[in-house]
């Protein structure tokens, strides 16, 4: 998904939405460590943060 990597964040969205469900990875790649910062702030532990 290299070919992605230079669409903004809007753009990934918009095509989510109108089908690419694929590009959904791009968003997960991209704010991963703030995800799981979030995940475990709620007191998730590790594995279930990860998932």
């Amino acid at each position: 998904m290299d070919q992605f990597g230079q669409l903004t964040e809007v753009e990934i969205i918009n095509r989510i939405l109108k089908g690419e469900k694929p590009l959904y990875e791009i968003i997960v790649k991209r704010f991963n460590s703030y995800l799981y910062k979030i995940g475990r702030s709620y007191n998730y532990n590790h594995e279930d943060t990860q998932d």
